[in-house]
């Protein structure tokens, strides 16, 4: 995007013009088989109806359908060569200055912006998660507490410190924010890309709006494609800052807004074809536009007056400008003011910076005084000099002093002035909110966990050397406003049952601390408890054998299984979760032992939430008396007889 800033004295209230907006493709194939069944052209990059601005005819060629805010042209089956399309329509622009009646507090409140989140985000140019351009965005308006005057500061930076420089590397590929930061110059959209990364860096919505401009330099001169800013103002909407045209709060009529994206790398055409062996070649977009009719700005938003602490000083003496604005409006204006050039004088501020053009808010109906200091040379003391200082509003208002230096006169050393140049100071309101969860339910005391915390800063000023620590585990940094950094803490646990995480921030000027009041969970335990057997059972009887499943942990076993096994006998209780203590009677007969000592072996296998396992194992003797001949055959007809069926 070719553009600069107009800088013309003289504005106009509206304009009506003739925009025309024309693309061309060209299809080439690559050998006789070739087809090609459809191609579509989606173009979005056109004159809409918006707020200062009224589409009073749109027009296409060929035939088009509008889809949503985009014009679709079809061609089907075309032949190789080239496609042409065009719009045209004729569109009325006024001065568009959105009346921000009230002040909107900064930093902006939790939830205001939800409707718009995406315009608050990172993208690939907005880099607004950068950290050079985050701290730097709150170094700028530390101490603001209301938006309009904190994003205007924003604005004012940029058009400052980032040079306007129409060299190719600018004007024919965008570079994103970073790049504008570090390199410290660019075209207007690489102004306007560094401006909203700074803006979304404090969490308020700001867009990309692509469109036309007029401008008077000679580099630029005439109608070309410019590039702005939008920013979301709750409970008024959104507000235009065009930093190349030092316009904050508005633009004036010879913007045409053509579209608003989040990102000013997105296309304005997008192409589709369906075929084979043909390539597209799409032209770069042309823009034209004819004024027909244009009406002078009669009414002025800003009244200006200006004074000199005393119209005679000695050659190399300063003396004090005071500018007086009025805003007539209900509503928020911004003005630029242009001091002229006089060789031997230089206009300078607190920082004894020379000041040429400077944009100026006034809040609604506002009367504000602005000092600078005027600083004569130290020229040939054998003449008289009178410097004509003038100094213009965008508007042309205007304010005329005459100053005279000569040999005589009084000397005003640049420290005579210094506290009427200093601006009024900013109070910086600290605020952190630490909000922290642990990264699982439930934790057992055997395990490792995570402390997730936010911190974020909820005041107008960069919170400078925090510490944010969980008992000797530190970590240390800056936040910027409006920025909530994410920390994570390891934790362990030494006893089970109420536990305490207590997480603290502190620096020069926050003490906060956070705590996590949890319930920590024991290992889960079972313990298996045998019921005394009779001290001896003789053969071919039958007799019980009982134990008991105790649940001894206040954590609950989960997935429990048991099983009993001894000679002859094996059995399984599947138990699910053991919330409860279980008693278990098996019934055996001694016939299934030998004699001697036997062997009974009882297991609970059992998981925890982890799905960490577990096991517990009991085992008990039972003797047997060695069996008679007797015994073993009444034993043996028993059972035969059981098992034919008689009893």
């Amino acid at each position: 995007t070719l553009c600069a800033s107009a800088n013309a004295l003289v504005k106009d209230s509206s304009i009506l013009a003739d925009v025309e907006v024309s693309g061309k493709i060209t299809l080439k194939q690559a050998s006789h088989e070739a087809s090609i069944e459809e191609v579509i052209a989606n173009l979005s990059f056109y004159p809409k109806a918006e707020q200062g601005q009224q589409v009073i005819s749109l027009t296409t060629n060929p035939g088009a359908e509008k889809q949503g805010d985009t014009i679709q042209f079809v061609w089907n089956k075309p032949l190789p060569g080239t496609l042409e399309f065009r719009v045209e329509s004729r569109v009325k622009t006024t001065i568009y200055r959105p009346a921000v009646r009230g002040r909107v507090k900064f930093p902006l409140e939790d939830g205001l912006v939800k409707q718009y989140e995406e315009f608050t985000l990172p993208t690939e140019y907005v880099e607004s998660e950068n950290p050079q351009i985050v701290m730097l965005a709150s170094s700028i308006v530390e101490g603001d507490d209301d938006l309009m005057i904190a994003v205007s500061r924003l604005a004012g930076w940029v058009r400052r410190n980032i040079a306007y420089n129409l060299t190719s590397i600018t004007a024919d590929a965008i570079q994103p924010a970073s790049w504008v930061l570090e390199n410290r110059k660019g075209v207007c959209d690489e102004l306007s890309t560094l401006f909203i990364a700074m803006v979304r860096s404090l969490g308020i919505p700001a867009r990309f709006v692509a469109g036309l401009a007029y401008s008077d330099l000679p580099e630029v001169a005439g109608w070309g494609s410019h590039g702005w800013a939008e920013v979301y103002f709750p409970g008024y909407g959104w507000v235009p800052f065009d930093i190349s045209y030092d316009e904050f709060g508005y633009v004036d009529a010879t913007h045409i807004k053509l579209r608003e994206v989040d990102d000013p790398k997105k296309a304005s055409t997008e192409y589709q074809w369906r075929g084979r062996g043909t390539s597209l070649i799409a032209s770069p977009l042309k823009l034209a536009v004819k004024v027909i009719d244009r009406e002078r700005l009669e009414d002025k938003a800003v009244d200006i007056t200006a004074s000199l602490i005393s119209d005679e000083v000695r050659l190399g003496s300063y003396d004090l400008i005071r500018v007086r604005l009025r805003n007539r409006l209900d509503s928020y204006a911004a003005t630029g003011l242009t001091f002229s050039r006089s060789p031997g004088l230089r206009i300078i501020d607190y920082n004894n910076d020379t000041i040429e053009h400077e944009v100026v808010v006034l809040r609604p109906g506002e009367e504000k005084e602005i000092n600078y200091a005027a600083h004569i040379d130290s020229l040939d003391e054998a003449y008289i000099y009178t410097f004509h200082i003038l100094i213009v509003t965008d508007e042309n208002a205007s304010a005329e002093l005459r100053l005279k230096a000569f040999t005589g006169a009084d000397y005003y050393p640049f420290e005579y002035f210094y506290d009427s140049l200093m601006p009024a100071q900013r109070k910086a309101r600290f605020a952190l909110s630490v909000e922290c969860t642990m990264n699982k339910t439930p934790i057992y005391v055997y395990e490792t966990a995570l402390a997730l915390c936010r911190a974020a800063n909820k005041g107008n000023a960069v919170i400078r050397e925090l510490r944010i620590c969980h008992e000797n585990d530190c970590k240390e940094m800056s936040i910027g406003i409006s920025q909530e950094p994410r920390i994570n803490f390891s934790v362990n646990f030494s006893e089970p049952g109420k536990n305490e995480v207590v997480i603290t921030a502190k620096s020069a000027n926050i003490s906060k601390a956070e705590v996590i009041n949890l319930e920590v969970l024991d290992a889960p335990t079972i313990a298996l408890k045998q019921v005394p057997l009779p001290d001896s059972v003789r053969y071919g009887h039958n007799f019980n054998a009982s134990f008991s499943a105790l649940k001894l942990s206040k954590s609950t076993p989960y997935i429990t299984v048991i099983t009993f096994s001894s000679p002859g006998y094996f059995k399984r209780w599947e138990l699910g979760d053991l919330d409860a203590d279980h008693v278990f009677v098996v019934e055996l007969n001694s016939a299934d032992l030998k004699a001697g000592n036997n062997t009974i072996r009882v297991e609970a296998t059992y998981l925890d939430g982890n799905s960490r396992s577990y096991s517990a194992e009991k085992s008990f003797k039972v003797f047997m008396e060695t069996p008679t001949i007797w015994e073993r055959i009444r034993y043996m007809i028993r059972l035969f007889l059981s098992l034919v069926g008689f009893e």
